[in-house]
């Protein structure tokens, strides 16, 4: 819980998110309230959502494509 007129930025700081993210992280990260990318310096209203927006790591297509290949019994040869 945070006071009326907290920024998104204080919010964060209040979560400790510096803490939990390493500078690279928190460098390319964006943040928002329910799915909408909100500037640091915009107020959060009460019962708002922070949400923190990373970029993936891998395309999760082409993790769900290696992960069937893996799982799929091989055929026997005949």
């Amino acid at each position: 819980e945070v006071p009326a007129g907290t920024s998104l930025r204080g919010v964060l700081e209040r979560a400790r998110v510096a803490d939990r993210l390493s500078p690279e992280q928190l460098e390319c990260a964006t943040f928002g309230v329910y799915g909408v990318s909100r500037e640091l310096d915009a107020l959060v209203a009460d019962g708002e959502r922070v949400e923190i927006y990373r970029p993936l790591l891998d395309d999760p297509k082409l993790i769900r494509r290696r992960r069937g290949l893996r799982s799929r019994p091989r055929r026997a040869e005949s």
